[in-house]
């Protein structure tokens, strides 16, 4: 995910300059994740990014496949810090693409098929 993205508006732009200092590990992870999958020209992509299956299989890779970054001896992720790195990378698609229709509900408790609650809630359970 390249640090030039333009949001259009100066102060979007340097809140996701912020955001990318800030979670840097997240988005590291999610770019090790694109280059696996053979998706990493598609990260400004929206139609590709804004996909429930991909956010399932970054789940999954973050808790199966993933490792510490920064550390001497590879280690995998703890769960919190997998749930912490899926969150971090929601909410920088969701500040890059902010009408797109994934995120109609993604988080409800409750709802959706079978009141069973949104996407993102399932995948993190």
């Amino acid at each position: 995910i390249n640090s030039t993205i333009s949001f259009g508006k100066i102060g979007a732009k340097k809140s996701a300059i912020v955001f990318e200092e800030k979670h840097h590990g997240a988005l590291s992870h999610f770019e090790d994740f694109l280059i696996k999958k053979d998706l990493s020209s598609e990260s400004d992509n929206e139609d590709v990014i804004c996909n429930i299956l991909l956010f399932q299989e970054f789940a999954f890779y973050l808790m199966n496949m993933a490792l510490k970054k920064n550390t001497i001896d590879p280690t995998p992720l703890k769960t919190s810090s997998a749930i912490a790195n899926l969150g971090n990378v929601k909410e920088y698609i969701r500040s890059k693409y902010p009408q797109n229709i994934i995120w109609q509900g993604h988080d409800s408790e409750k709802g959706g098929k079978n009141n069973s609650g949104g996407w993102y809630t399932l995948i993190r359970i």
